[in-house]
């Protein structure tokens, strides 16, 4: 599925290239065939898998954890 994303951008969690909040939803670019996500409150990560491919998963956000 196509990503979208949304609320206060803290750190860039919501992977839209910039580090502006959106209060409306706004598509991530770059990532396609997801399946899954899951988020915090200073980050975001997504798990692609395209038909017949290998699984890749994506994060954004806080970075100086890990």
């Amino acid at each position: 599925g196509t990503l979208y994303a949304w609320g206060e951008n803290v750190k860039g969690c919501l992977g839209t290239g910039s580090l502006d909040s959106a209060s409306t939803p706004c598509r991530v670019g770059g990532v396609a065939h997801v399946v899954s996500t899951a988020c915090g409150s200073d980050y975001s990560a997504a798990i692609s898998r395209p038909p017949g491919g290998r699984g890749q998963v994506y994060t954004w956000g806080r970075a100086s954890l890990g």
